[in-house]
């Protein structure tokens, strides 16, 4: 059985349809805004705005 994501992102081809890449790399970086938020709203329940904004800036900026 193949890893949710993958799963996920080809449910995701099959709807957008197009070039499989175009669909892959929009399913890509909603996954990763999802993730981005869930960390600040995670991040929002221990500190302040202001670190957690900053916290999810170095994450996102991180080059892995």
């Amino acid at each position: 059985m193949p890893p949710l994501y993958y799963s996920l992102a080809h449910l995701a081809h099959r709807l957008i349809g197009g070039p499989p890449i175009a669909a892959y790399r929009i399913f890509s970086t909603v996954a990763m805004w999802i993730a981005l938020l869930a960390m600040y709203a995670t991040l929002r329940h221990a500190a302040g705005r202001l670190t957690s904004a900053v916290a999810v800036l170095v994450a996102w900026t991180h080059p892995l």
